[in-house]
């Protein structure tokens, strides 16, 4: 994976490429970003998992 990244905003860029990025971004960080990202993550996750319980307990209240 060869990526090269720029300073300039990329307004346009599709989930492959961002994906790309965050790899390599992911590859060069330091222990301190990566427990940011981690942190991140399970945050993101933790969320989603309670906002998907809420749409099953809300579809079933509803049938």
């Amino acid at each position: 994976m060869n990526v090269q990244v720029t300073n300039q905003t990329q307004v346009f860029m599709g989930a492959e490429q961002i994906k790309e990025i965050l790899h390599l971004r992911i590859e060069q960080a330091d222990e301190s970003f990566l427990r940011i990202l981690h942190a991140m993550t399970e945050a993101y996750a933790h969320e989603h998992l309670e906002e998907s319980k809420e749409q099953r307990i809300a579809s079933y209240e509803g049938a």
